[in-house]
């Protein structure tokens, strides 16, 4: 059983390891997460917080641990990270997750994620989310993005 419940501050160092774990993309070159990146990822999840409103939310096991990141911004309808313990991946956790993003923001929302991560992409579709179009990253425009949008 997986409960999505809004994180509290002593969830981030765990949540932060999960996004950092996510950052692993073998298809996309990307074989280890810089050690670096972790730290800023730590720093970075109360600054979107207290700066961009995002809402942050923990997946927990039946056990009590912290095995998901969700995030997402209302005022923008964006799905901006779902991530999963590594080790936790292909189980049904991500579709808990999206099933929460999608009653968070009922009137719909969209996210992008890396053009190599088919994975991803076909989970998106599984769900029924649809692609809209393939961009650079706003902030890392060596990379593009495929875009989804749910409703």
């Amino acid at each position: 059983m997986i409960r999505i419940r809004e994180a509290r501050a002593n969830d981030y160092d765990t949540l932060a390891e999960i996004w950092h774990q996510g950052s692993v993309l073998p298809e996309a070159g990307v074989f280890e997460a810089p050690p670096e990146l972790l730290a800023e990822l730590r720093a970075r999840l109360p600054r979107e917080v207290r700066e961009n409103e995002w809402s942050v939310f923990a997946a927990e096991d039946a056990g009590g641990e912290v095995v998901g990141l969700l995030a997402f911004d209302t005022k923008d309808n964006c799905l901006r990270e779902l991530f999963l313990a590594s080790d936790r991946r292909s189980q049904g956790i991500g579709k808990v997750m999206l099933d929460r993003a999608k009653l968070e923001m009922p009137n719909g929302f969209w996210l992008r994620t890396r053009i190599e991560n088919g994975r991803a992409q076909r989970f998106y579709e599984r769900e029924g989310l649809l692609a809209t179009h393939d961009a650079p990253h706003p902030l890392h425009p060596e990379a593009t993005f495929r875009h989804y949008c749910w409703r």
